[in-house]
């Protein structure tokens, strides 16, 4: 999972042709990894996850991206909330290289907008991006699965596997956008007939 961060970089702001300012946020030194993409897996098949709201946009508008949450434990929760203050971390000694300006710890960490969201009646989820056109879907036996992404992924038992893509800047606030690549779908929950 994401516990070394040692080996952690956030490289220089790079502006899109459509004005978007974001910074790649990748392992130094790929001496010992495939490329510099930071992978994980949330959850696992003896432990997955669920998604309680599926795979949504913003007004339900078409989109090639769609935003998803996923249920996490306080394991996680813990891990990731050390990922945050990492990035807080190095955001605040690198400020000058990353916003044009020096900031404090206290004002990157107000404009931060964590991808951890809490809903009442709800235990902490993880916000992520997902292209259902570009994802691999997986079945339990590690094959690809036939039928490939369901419409709606909210009574599934899953496993995602995904990376950290970059930090996006937005005037006064920025944050993480973590992108699901890969998904295990296990099985459907299926509700019994209550009467």
């Amino acid at each position: 999972m994401l516990t070394d961060t040692n080996n952690w970089i956030v490289r220089d702001p790079q502006i899109s042709s459509r004005g978007a300012k974001s910074c790649q946020v990748e392992y130094a030194s790929t001496e010992n990894c495939a490329d510099s993409k930071i992978r994980f897996n949330l959850g696992s098949k003896e432990l997955p996850t669920k998604t309680p709201f599926g795979a949504t946009t913003f007004n339900n508008e078409e989109s090639a991206q769609k935003t998803i949450e996923f249920n996490i434990t306080e394991d996680e929760d813990t891990m990731f909330h050390n990922v945050i203050d990492w990035i807080i971390t190095h955001l605040t000694e690198n400020s000058e290289r990353i916003f044009k300006k020096l900031m404090s710890r206290e004002q990157i960490t107000d404009s931060f907008r964590s991808p951890i969201t809490r809903r009442t009646g709800y235990g902490p989820h993880i916000r992520c991006k997902i292209r259902p056109s570009n994802i691999r879907v997986w079945d339990a036996y590690g094959k690809i699965r036939e039928g490939g992404l369901p419409n709606d992924l909210r009574n599934y038992m899953l496993v995602p596997r995904m990376s950290i893509e970059k930090l996006w800047i937005m005037s006064r606030e920025c944050g993480l956008v973590l992108q699901v690549c890969d998904l295990m779908i296990l099985e459907r929950e299926e509700h019994a007939c209550p009467f």
